[in-house]
């Protein structure tokens, strides 16, 4: 499923790791005929064991899923998305030079299901809630003892992902001015509820913060 990507808009390896781990709730499409399948799942990114390894992604599906039937037959698309954020050209420095668009960063993986069975299913099951409990006073632990917990753990396909190919899109103003990103940047920088915002990114990759004025 490719992506239109003019060069000045490439994310690199490193920023989408960061925003796969930020933004963990992607939508997940495998090819099935003309009709594809589509789940909107939680995943837990895990590095690879070399720098320039791209790693893979841990998540599950509930069993009487249809999805589940289609992911092994091939690779799958998991789309990953960022902060957005609308541009009204009164944000540029000469509005009557520009139109409205929007700013955005996604990052789209190309992955290959494996199927996690057992100990090894558990034990994924064990680092998502970990890693997504991460933040609370008091975070919750899968029981293993509890029957009742264990049984609705039986209701559920765990996999990891292997990634594929990573496409990496941050759609932040590059093309524009070195004021007009200034701009943009402060416009789209107050706080997201989860992740950075599109002027957070913005600050992070360095587009937009050389202006004296800043």
């Amino acid at each position: 499923m490719p992506i239109y990507l003019p060069r000045h808009f490439e994310g690199d390896l490193s920023a989408a790791r960061q925003l796969m781990c930020e933004r963990p709730f992607a939508t997940l499409i495998t090819a099935d005929g003309d009709d594809p399948w589509i789940s909107h799942v939680p995943v837990l990114y895990q590095p690879g064991e070399q720098e320039d390894e791209l790693g893979s992604l841990l998540f599950h599906l509930a069993r009487p899923n249809p999805h589940n039937a289609v992911l092994l037959q091939g690779e799958s698309t998991l789309v990953f998305h960022g902060p957005d954020a609308y541009i009204s050209p009164n944000d540029y420095a000469e509005p009557q030079q520009h139109v409205p668009t929007w700013n955005f960063a996604t990052v789209h993986a190309r992955v290959r299901a494996i199927p996690l069975e057992g100990e090894e299913a558990l034990v994924a099951m064990r680092q998502q809630v970990k890693a997504f409990e991460e933040n609370a006073t008091q975070p919750w632990q899968l029981d293993e003892s509890d029957a009742r917990l264990m049984g609705m753990f039986r209701g559920i396909s765990v996999y990891r992902l292997q990634i594929t190919r990573l496409t990496t899109k941050f759609k932040l103003s590059q093309n524009r001015s070195a004021e007009d990103q200034r701009r943009v940047r402060l416009k789209t920088t107050p706080p997201a509820p989860w992740g950075r915002t599109c002027g957070e990114w913005m600050q992070h990759l360095q587009i937009g913060t050389s202006h004296p004025a800043d």
